[in-house]
């Protein structure tokens, strides 16, 4: 798990170099918590929608983090 989330929060630092580690590894978190979520939506409610929401938003989340301002 600390490998996956590390991946995530240095994806997140490649694509926008400014972000600090600690905002990084905050989006590594909320995605790798939506997969959680969708994967129980998935496996325990047989739920079809649940693949599209969970697209839905990890888009908004990575939207909200890149609409951040710069930091320095």
């Amino acid at each position: 798990m600390t490998r996956w989330l590390s991946f995530l929060a240095a994806e997140a630092r490649a694509a926008r170099p400014d972000l600090s580690k600690v905002a990084a590894r905050d989006l590594a978190t909320v995605l790798n918590g939506i997969a959680m979520s969708v994967n129980q939506e998935i496996q325990l409610l047989a739920d079809p929608s649940a693949g599209r929401r969970a697209r839905r938003l990890m888009r908004a989340a990575v939207d909200t983090f890149a609409s951040r301002p710069r930091e320095s």
